[in-house]
C-alpha cells in the first residue's frame, strides 16, 4: 500500500513539476535562512546557562553623564567596595580582570600554563558565580606564590604527569582547588583564577579614575531592578571627581548586548532577519498549500470515484499526506545541502566558534518542527475537503471570495502578496536609510583622509611612541595633498573626557575634549556657526559645538567662561563621528600648545590613490626607525554601519525570494486556472472576445487582491520602519512616493506574471481546444 501511495504521489509531483520545484526551492531557502538565524539566536542566548541563579547576576557598567546611550564597560575597583557597603539588596559583589596570561616560574623560567584565560579577582568571585562550589581559601596569602584555582583542563594538560612543569607549578603556585571546566559559552570563561586578598594592595585600586575592572553583582531575587538602578549614582563627595552614574546589564544578555569582540551583525539585526526568514517559510508553505489544495480540487472527481470504489477517509488522507510529506522531505533535503554549502560563510559572518554537529542537531530539530507544524496545518483543508459529500466533489459550486472560487486560494495569495509588498517596502526604506548614512554630511570631511599612527606590538613599541612620526617625509610622498600633526582624531574617535560642568539650571554636562590646532578646522572643513577660530599661539581660549552650547544653557556663549580659565570664542556645528545611533556629544576644542608635535599625522590624498599611499608607507617603514600604521577614515566609518550593510544584503536576498515565491505562485495559479478554463476562453473567442478582454477578465481578479495586500502591508511596514528609524540620529522621512513606487512595482510583478500565460491561452485555436475538451 505504501508503495502505491508513493507511486501516485511521485506521478502527481511530476505532473505539476514547475509548481513542485517552486515549492521545494522556496521552502528550502526559507528553512536554511531560518535554521541559521535561529541557531545563532539560541547560541547567543545560551551564554552562562550553566550558572545557578544566573538570572540574578548583573554586570555594572557606567552610563554617560550627558544622558546619551553611551557606556563604559570598565569601572573602578572602588565601586565594588562602595556597592558592598551601601546597598543591602546586593547579596555579593566581585571585581575582576580577565585576560590571557601565562604563569612563569621565576626560578626555572618555565611557562606553567602558556597563554590561557586567567581571571584576577578575590575570594568574592566564587560567592557571586559559583556559591555551590566548596573552596577553602588560605587565611594568609603567601607573597611569593600565586594562589590559584584551576580547571580540570589545566590540571590534565600541564599538571597530571610528573614533569618539570608540575614541579615548577608546585613551587610557583598554591593550587587551592580544581574545578570543572567552564563552558566556552560564558562571559566569564576561565582556565584558572588568580586569587588575591580582599584587602586591596594595588594603590591604583583606590582611584575612582582608574577604570580597570569588570564588576558583577548577585542581586536578591526579590529586588526591583529598575528601581534599584535609579539609586546607582556615586556622588562626587565619594569620587572626588564628579558624580558617576551606573546601570545593570543581565549576565545572560551581556554577550549580545555589549559584545567584547567586534561583530559583523548586531544581535538585534539577527532577530530581524530571523523574523524575515520565518515570513519566507510561511509564504513558501502557504504557496505550496495553495497549489496543493487547488490540485486536490482539480482531482475532486478522482477522490469521489475512489470513495465510490471503497476507499476510506483514512486511506485518502494517507494518499494526500504522502505527496505532501514527500515535497517537505525534498525541501528539507535541499535545505540541508544549502546549510552544508553555506556553513563556512555563516560561521565567518557570525564569528561563532561552534562545532558543525551543533548546526546539524539544530537542523534536525527545526526540520522536525517544520514537518509537525505543516502536517497539523495541512489537516484542516484536507478534512474540510474530504468531509464534503460525493455530489459536492463532482458538481462544484461557484461561490467566490474576492473574485476567487476558493477561500484558501484567496487567503494564500493575499498572504504571499502582503509579505512580498511588506519586504519590498521595508527593504527600500532600509536601502534609502543606508544610502543616507553613506552620503549624509557628518559635519566634517572624511573622504580621502587617513590617519598615520605608531604601529607595532613588540617590546620596543613604548620607545617608538616617544618618537615623532616623520610628517615631512609623508608630505613628500606622491599623491599627498595636505598633512598636519594632531593630538586627536574624529574617526576613530580619540577624545578626552573633561570635568563635569553645571549650567544655571544645575544640569550636569560632561563634554568631550579635543586638543587641536587652527589647521584642524580647515583640514576637516568644520563649519562655524558663530565666532571665530583660535589663532596660533593664543592662550586660554576654546571653541564649543552646538550641543555643548545647548547643554551649558548660555544665552550667548561667545565670551563666556568654560571652567575657570577658558573663554569661548566660537561655536562650531555638531559633528557625527560616532555610531549612527549616537547623538552628537557636547565637545570643547582647546588649542594644542605645540603645532609641530603630535601623536598622529592626518593627511589628505588624491582620490583613488590609497593603495599607492599604503605601498609608499610600507617602503618608508623599511628604512625608518618609526613604524607607521594607517587608518583610513572612510573605511573606519564603514565599520560603524557594517551591520546595517550586511542586514541590507540579507534582506535584499530574502526579498528576492519572496518576490519569486509570489511570482511563481501567481503564475502557477494562472496556469491551473487557464487549464481549467480553456473551453470557456475558446467559446469566448468564438463569440468575438479579443485577447485584451480575456486579459481584463483575469486582471480584474488579481487587481483586487493586489490592492488589498498593499493596503495591509503599507501601514504595517511604515509602523515597523518608523520605529526602526527612531534609533538613528540622522534618518530619512517616509514620503508617500515611496509606497506609491512599491505599489507600482508589486502591480507590475503581479500583472507581469499573468500576462505571458494568459496571452498564451488566449492565442490557442478555439476549434482545437473545444475538440480536445
Amino acid at each position: 500500500m505504501i508503495g502505491h501511495y508513493l507511486k501516485i504521489a511521485w506521478r502527481n509531483i511530476l505532473k505539476y513539476k514547475t509548481q513542485s520545484i517552486i515549492s521545494v526551492l522556496g521552502l528550502a531557502i526559507g528553512f536554511t535562512a531560518f535554521s541559521f538565524t535561529l541557531s545563532w539566536i539560541r547560541y547567543e542566548m545560551g551564554y552562562d546557562s550553566h550558572i545557578v541563579g544566573a538570572e540574578n547576576i548583573y554586570r555594572v557598567i557606567r552610563k554617560d553623564v550627558n544622558g546619551n546611550d553611551l557606556w563604559k564597560m570598565n569601572v573602578p575597583y572602588q565601586l565594588a567596595e562602595y556597592l558592598r557597603a551601601t546597598f543591602p539588596e546586593i547579596e555579593s559583589v566581585t571585581a575582576i580582570k580577565r585576560q590571557k596570561k601565562s604563569f612563569i616560574d621565576k626560578t626555572s623560567s618555565i611557562a606553567i600554563s602558556p597563554n590561557e584565560w586567567c581571571i584576577e579577582t578575590d575570594t568574592s568571585f566564587f560567592r557571586v558565580f559559583y556559591p555551590g562550589i566548596p573552596i577553602r581559601f588560605p587565611t594568609a596569602f603567601e607573597p611569593d606564590k600565586k594562589t590559584v584555582v584551576i580547571t580540570d583542563k589545566i590540571n590534565k594538560l600541564y599538571l597530571s604527569a610528573d614533569s618539570e612543569i608540575k614541579k615548577s607549578a608546585t613551587s610557583a603556585m598554591n593550587i587551592v582547588s580544581v574545578v570543572p571546566v567552564v563552558p566556552k559559552e560564558s562571559n566569564i570563561f576561565f582556565d584558572f583564577v588568580e586569587i588575591q586578598s580582599e584587602s586591596p594592595v594595588d594603590p591604583r585600586r583606590e582611584m575612582w579614575l582608574s577604570d580597570l575592572h569588570h564588576i558583577y553583582v548577585r542581586m536578591n531575587p526579590n529586588t526591583d531592578i529598575q528601581s534599584f538602578e535609579q539609586k546607582l549614582t556615586v556622588p562626587k563627595e565619594i569620587t572626588n571627581f564628579g558624580d558617576q552614574f551606573y546601570q545593570l546589564v543581565p549576565l545572560r544578555k551581556l554577550h549580545y548586548l555589549y559584545p567584547e569582540q567586534p561583530t559583523f551583525i548586531k544581535f538585534s539585526h539577527v532577530k530581524i532577519f530571523a523574523a524575515v526568514a520565518l515570513l519566507i517559510i510561511l509564504s513558501g508553505l502557504f504557496n505550496y498549500l495553495m497549489l496543493f489544495v487547488s490540485k486536490i480540487r482539480i482531482r475532486g472527481r478522482e477522490m469521489g470515484l475512489r470513495k465510490v470504489n471503497g476507499s476510506s477517509g483514512k486511506q485518502l488522507i494517507a494518499l494526500l499526506y504522502t505527496e505532501f510529506i514527500l515535497i517537505l522531505l525534498c525541501a528539507l533535503f535541499f535545505g540541508g545541502i544549502l546549510v552544508e554549502l553555506l556553513t563556512p560563510q555563516f560561521l565567518k559572518l557570525s564569528l561563532l566558534d561552534i562545532p558543525r554537529d551543533y548546526l546539524i542537531k539544530e537542523l534536525f530539530i527545526y526540520g522536525f518542527l517544520l514537518i509537525a507544524i505543516s502536517l497539523m496545518g495541512f489537516l484542516i483543508p484536507i478534512t474540510i475537503f474530504l468531509n464534503k459529500n460525493l455530489k459536492d466533489n463532482i458538481h462544484k459550486k461557484n461561490k467566490q471570495y474576492g473574485y476567487f472560487k476558493n477561500r484558501f486560494t484567496f487567503i494564500s495569495l493575499l498572504l504571499q502578496l502582503t509579505v512580498c509588498a511588506l519586504l519590498i517596502s521595508c527593504s527600500l526604506i532600509f536601502f534609502l536609510q543606508y544610502r543616507h548614512f553613506t552620503h549624509a554630511d557628518l559635519g566634517f570631511d572624511r573622504h580621502n583622509i587617513a590617519l598615520a599612527c605608531h604601529s607595532g606590538m613588540d617590546i620596543d613599541f613604548q620607545e617608538q611612541l616617544k618618537k615623532d612620526i616623520p610628517i615631512d617625509e609623508i608630505r613628500n610622498l606622491a599623491y599627498i595633498e595636505d598633512a598636519i600633526y594632531t593630538q586627536t582624531s574624529l574617526i576613530p574617535k580619540f577624545a578626552g573626557e573633561s570635568s563635569s560642568f553645571l549650567n544655571d539650571s544645575n544640569i550636569k554636562t560632561k563634554p568631550e575634549e579635543y586638543y587641536v590646532t587652527p589647521d584642524f578646522f580647515r583640514f576637516f572643513h568644520i563649519k562655524l556657526k558663530s565666532g571665530r577660530i583660535m589663532h596660533e599661539g593664543e592662550k586660554n581660549v576654546c571653541l564649543i559645538n552646538q550641543t555643548a552650547a545647548k547643554s551649558l544653557a548660555y544665552e550667548n556663549p561667545i565670551g563666556e567662561m568654560v571652567g575657570t580659565y577658558f573663554k569661548v570664542i566660537g561655536i562650531t556645528e555638531d559633528i557625527y563621528n560616532g555610531l549612527p545611533s549616537e547623538p552628537p556629544a557636547p565637545a570643547i576644542y582647546y588649542i594644542h600648545d605645540n603645532p609641530d608635535y603630535g601623536q598622529y599625522v592626518l593627511f589628505k590624498y588624491s582620490s583613488g590613490k590609497y593603495s599607492e599611499i599604503k605601498q609608499s608607507i610600507e617602503k618608508l617603514n623599511e628604512k625608518s626607525d618609526v613604524k607607521i600604521g594607517l587608518i583610513n577614515l572612510e573605511e573606519e566609518y564603514a565599520t560603524y554601519i557594517q551591520s546595517e550593510r550586511y542586514l541590507l544584503i540579507l534582506l535584499s536576498i530574502m526579498t528576492g525570494v519572496a518576490i519569486l515565491i509570489a511570482v511563481f505562485g501567481i503564475y502557477s495559479m494562472i496556469t491551473l486556472s487557464c487549464n481549467q478554463r480553456r473551453k470557456e476562453i475558446a467559446i469566448r473567442k468564438v463569440n468575438g472576445a479579443r485577447a485584451k478582454e480575456i486579459l481584463a477578465m483575469f486582471f480584474k481578479q488579481y487587481a483586487f487582491i493586489t490592492v488589498l495586500s498593499c493596503i495591509i502591508a503599507f501601514p504595517v511596514g511604515a509602523l515597523i520602519m518608523q520605529r526602526w528609524l527612531e534609533q538613528y540620529t540622522r534618518r530619512i522621512v517616509l514620503e508617500w512616493w515611496l509606497f506609491a513606487g512599491v505599489f507600482l512595482l508589486v502591480a507590475l510583478i503581479v500583472f507581469g506574471s499573468i500576462l505571458f500565460r494568459v496571452l498564451k491561452a488566449a492565442g490557442e485555436n478555439p476549434a482545437e481546444v473545444v475538440k480536445s475538451e
